[in-house]
């Protein structure tokens, strides 16, 4: 989710609404490493990683409702095999413990 924030306020700095957004992008951004470090601590790497990929789900929220931006057929069929992908990763995890 800090990935998100970040993403989202840089965009909105880009687009001029605003410098503070650039420093909420930066700010965000290095929170999200400091989390991503202790996630590490805790969840092995090939579990962990494939979670980030739910940021592209909540980058397309934003994008459509923040930035009214409207996505392409071929962007949502990409995201349905991430979010598979996703899913099939974590249940293989589960089935391993």
């Amino acid at each position: 989710m800090l990935l998100t924030l970040g993403q989202g306020a840089a965009k909105a700095g880009a687009l001029g609404w605003g410098t503070h957004y650039y420093f909420i992008s930066y700010v965000a951004l290095i929170l999200r490493g400091f989390v991503w470090i202790i996630i590490l601590r805790k969840f092995s790497l090939s579990y962990a990683y494939p979670v980030m990929s739910l940021g592209y789900l909540l980058i397309l929220i934003l994008s459509i409702f923040l930035f009214e931006e409207v996505p392409t057929l071929r962007g949502m069929a990409g995201l349905i095999l991430v979010l598979f992908g996703v899913y099939a990763v974590h249940r293989g995890e589960n089935y391993e413990n």
